[in-house]
């Protein structure tokens, strides 16, 4: 599964798990497991074909979201994630490109503490089932 390799990838990556260690999940981070932290998930496949069907290449996009406690510890997470995407090829993975990179903080005003800021990525990888 392409969930896997982006995993693998990720946390096989030192320059990022010095920075996260283990906390790179799918979908929805584990709050009590602290900051930074990243969370990745599958947005859409492009099953592709030519003329005799399916050819086994898959266009994903796949999102990736760097959480810290301070928006320019988010911006640093992003940033080592960003020079990481162009080696995303292993495994079923062909290549990948980073298509968008926004910021989505989540402020709670009646609790700094629990302010967390992010930056959100959309990746383009073409994979080989």
């Amino acid at each position: 599964m392409i969930e896997q390799e982006i995993y693998k990838l990720l946390s096989g990556d030192t320059d990022i798990t010095d920075l996260v260690s283990t906390r790179i999940y799918p979908w929805v981070r584990e709050q009590a497991d602290g900051l930074p932290a990243i969370t990745y998930q599958m947005i859409s496949n492009i099953y592709n074909a030519d003329i005799n069907g399916l050819n086994g290449f898959v266009e994903a996009r796949v999102q990736i979201n760097c959480f810290a406690s301070t928006i320019i510890a988010a911006a640093q997470l992003a940033n080592v994630v960003k020079n990481s995407i162009g080696s995303l090829k292993a495994g079923y993975i062909e290549c990948s490109i980073l298509e968008e990179m926004n910021d989505l903080p989540i402020i709670v005003p009646e609790n700094e503490q629990m302010n967390v800021f992010a930056k959100t990525m959309d990746i383009y990888v073409l994979y080989k089932e």
